[in-house]
């Protein structure tokens, strides 16, 4: 039986599965059993709606999420993509499956998207490095995987690699000290990249406007 969802349904579709997943009903896995999902595993909507606006004006190729949880962020990734048809995305998460019970990739089969959506059950540092060998770049891509201050450290500077002149890099979490330390560090030491206004105070974003251009000594205490 063919997935794909009708078009004119789509953004009908996409409403109700975030209306249920910001009630915190239980949501369905790739075993095909209902779990449970917690209250704080998430974006806000209006972080929801920043990626969707940030994804309609860069109208990136390909998009990448660090971490996708129960799939709050990989749905907003499906509804701008909605309006972009040739456009591809990827989730890294390592915990997909094993924790989150699939939730997250059953959302995209659910949009009839699977098609667009390549999923690397791998820690981040080490997929991260295999797509930049492969030469793949990601025009958006949204950090949210862990959380310690070596790992968001390690999710830019991987990033990086595969992101393109003008692309965008959104970090989540910003009430956390770890993200805002790593948030100072590419202010302060990536002059190739440029803050831009966040009108959510939880998400920094990032516009790569140059290359990496330092002298081997250069680094500006943060």
């Amino acid at each position: 039986m063919a997935e794909a969802t009708p078009p004119q349904s789509a953004e009908a579709t996409v409403q109700s599965m975030l209306a249920s997943m910001f009630a915190s009903e239980p949501q369905l896995g790739s075993d095909g059993q209902m779990h449970e999902i917690d209250k704080f595993t998430r974006i806000a909507p209006q972080q929801g709606e920043l990626l969707c606006l940030i994804h309609r004006t860069l109208k990136p190729k390909h998009s990448l999420e660090i971490g996708c949880g129960y799939g709050f962020s990989t749905v907003y990734f499906m509804r701008a993509m909605l309006e972009l048809t040739n456009s591809r995305h990827t989730i890294i998460d390592p915990h997909q499956i094993s924790y989150y019970a699939g939730m997250g990739l059953e959302k995209v089969k659910a949009l009839g998207m699977s098609d667009r959506v390549t999923f690397i059950e791998q820690e981040s540092c080490i997929a991260l490095g295999k797509l930049a060998l492969e030469g793949y770049k990601a025009e958006m891509i949204f950090i949210d995987g862990r959380h310690h201050v070596d790992n968001v450290m390690v999710d830019f500077f991987m990033s990086d690699k595969i992101c393109p002149l003008n692309g965008a890099l959104v970090f989540d979490d910003m009430w956390m000290p770890s993200v805002q330390k790593v948030v100072r560090m590419v202010g302060e030491n990536r002059k190739d990249y440029l803050r831009v206004d966040s009108p959510v105070p939880n998400a920094a974003i990032f516009r790569k406007i140059a290359e990496d251009d330092r002298i081997w000594n250069d680094y500006h205490d943060f």
